[in-house]
C-alpha cells in the first residue's frame, strides 16, 4: 500500500514538472515572459540581475524549454558547429575549449566533429550538422571539397576559418598567416649564422596549414640562396615518435645539417630526444626550432625555442566573430593572430667544422 502511494506521489511529481510553462518561470522571475526568453536567448540584451533571477526561477521549478519548438519559433537552434581535424592535438583541444566557453556566454552550445585530415569526412559532418539545424560553423583550416562550400553557400550558413589564415581567401578568416610565421623563423636561424638547413614536416596532404609552412621555409632559403639537400627534408605524422624517426634519417645524410626546421613542436621535441639519444648535443651540435609553443616545449632540456600561437585566444577571436555575424553585426573578413618567436635554448650558432 505505502509503495503504490510513493509510486503515485513520484509520477505526479514527474507529471507537475512537465507541466512548468515559461510563464510560470516569468512569474517566479518577477519578469515578462519576453524577458525570459531573451535572458536564455540573447543573454547580451538583458542585465546581469535580469539573467540571475530568470536562471534561479528555472532551476527551483526544473524548468527546461523544448529545444524543437523553440528553435521553430525562433528559427535557430542556438547551437554552433565546428569541424576539427583531431581531439588528440591539444592545441585543437586548447582552441575549442576557448571557443566553447565564449559560447556559453552567448547562449550557444558547441557540437564537434572530427574529420581526421579527410574532406569526405569534413563533408559528411558538415551536411549532418546543418541536418540538426546548426546556426552558424566553424572550420579549421580550407582544405575541403568543392561540395562542401556549395552546401554552406546554398544554405547561406555562416561560417569562419580558423588557425589558418590566407591573404586573399575568400573565405572569412580568423588564423595565423602560417607562410609568414615560417618566412620569419627561418630567416631567424639563416640569421645565426646557419647555412646547412634539414626540415621535418608535417604531411600536407590535405593540410594547407602544414603546406604554407613547408612553402614559407623553401622561400625563404631560396631567398638567401640556401637549398635543403635532398635526403633532408622529410614529411611525417605530428607525433614525437614521428620526429625521432625523422631526425634519424636526417642525419644518415652527409653532410649533416647545422639546424632542423619543425614543422610542429611534437616533431621538434622528436627530434631533440633523438638527437640526445645520438650523442648530438643541442645546441651546440645540432640546432632545432619548432612551432606552436606547446607546454612541454618550456619543459624540455634545453627548452624549445619555437614560435607561439596563442590557440585560447585563437579561440575566443574566432567565436567572437561568429557570434557577431550571427547576431547581423559587422566583421572583418579576416582577423590576423600573431605568431610570437620565443627563443629558448635549442639554438646556438652552428659550430665551426
Amino acid at each position: 500500500m505505502g509503495e503504490n502511494t510513493d509510486l503515485r506521489t513520484k509520477r505526479r511529481t514527474r507529471q507537475g514538472s512537465k507541466s512548468v510553462k515559461l510563464a510560470d518561470v516569468a512569474r517566479l522571475a518577477g519578469v515578462s515572459t519576453g524577458s525570459v526568453s531573451r535572458a536564455l536567448n540573447e543573454p547580451h540584451k538583458v542585465s546581469a540581475k535580469l539573467r540571475s533571477a530568470v536562471l534561479k526561477a528555472v532551476a527551483e521549478l526544473d524548468w527546461v524549454p523544448h529545444a524543437g519548438g523553440r528553435a521553430l519559433a525562433s528559427l535557430r537552434s542556438r547551437t554552433v558547429g565546428a569541424i576539427i581535424p583531431t581531439l588528440a592535438n591539444p592545441n585543437f583541444a586548447n582552441e575549442m575549449n576557448a571557443v566553447q566557453r565564449r559560447l556559453i556566454e552567448a547562449g550557444y552550445i558547441l557540437l564537434i566533429g572530427c574529420s581526421e585530415y579527410d574532406p569526405d569526412k569534413a563533408l559528411m559532418q558538415t551536411r549532418s550538422m546543418i541536418e540538426r539545424g546548426v546556426d552558424g560553423l566553424i572550420l579549421v583550416g580550407e582544405n575541403y571539397s568543392e561540395g562542401l562550400w556549395r552546401l554552406l553557400a546554398k544554405q547561406a550558413l555562416p561560417y569562419v576559418i580558423t588557425y589558418g589564415l590566407r591573404p586573399g581567401s575568400p573565405h572569412p578568416s580568423v588564423g595565423v598567416d602560417n607562410y609568414q610565421a615560417f618566412v620569419r623563423l627561418t630567416n631567424f636561424v639563416l640569421d645565426q649564422g646557419h647555412r646547412r638547413v634539414a626540415m621535418i614536416a608535417q604531411r600536407t596532404e590535405n593540410n594547407d596549414r602544414a603546406e604554407a609552412r613547408l612553402r614559407g621555409t623553401l622561400d625563404a632559403l631560396t631567398a638567401r640562396g640556401i637549398r635543403i639537400p635532398d635526403g633532408q627534408l622529410v614529411e611525417k605524422e605530428w607525433s614525437v615518435a614521428e620526429g625521432r624517426v625523422a631526425l634519424r634519417e636526417i642525419m644518415s645524410v652527409l653532410p649533416p645539417p647545422t639546424v632542423v626546421i619543425c614543422a610542429n613542436d611534437f616533431l621538434a621535441v622528436g627530434a631533440v630526444l633523438e638527437s640526445q639519444s645520438l650523442g648530438i648535443e643541442v645546441p651546440r651540435d645540432l640546432s632545432v626550432v619548432g612551432f606552436d609553443d606547446v607546454e612541454i616545449a618550456a619543459h624540455l632540456s634545453p627548452p624549445l625555442t619555437t614560435m607561439r600561437v596563442p590557440m585560447y585566444r585563437l579561440g575566443e577571436l574566432t567565436a567572437d566573430h561568429l557570434i557577431a555575424k550571427l547576431r547581423g553585426a559587422p566583421v572583418a573578413h579576416a582577423v590576423e593572430v600573431d605568431a610570437e618567436l620565443i627563443v629558448r635554448g635549442t639554438v646556438g650558432p652552428p659550430r665551426a667544422p
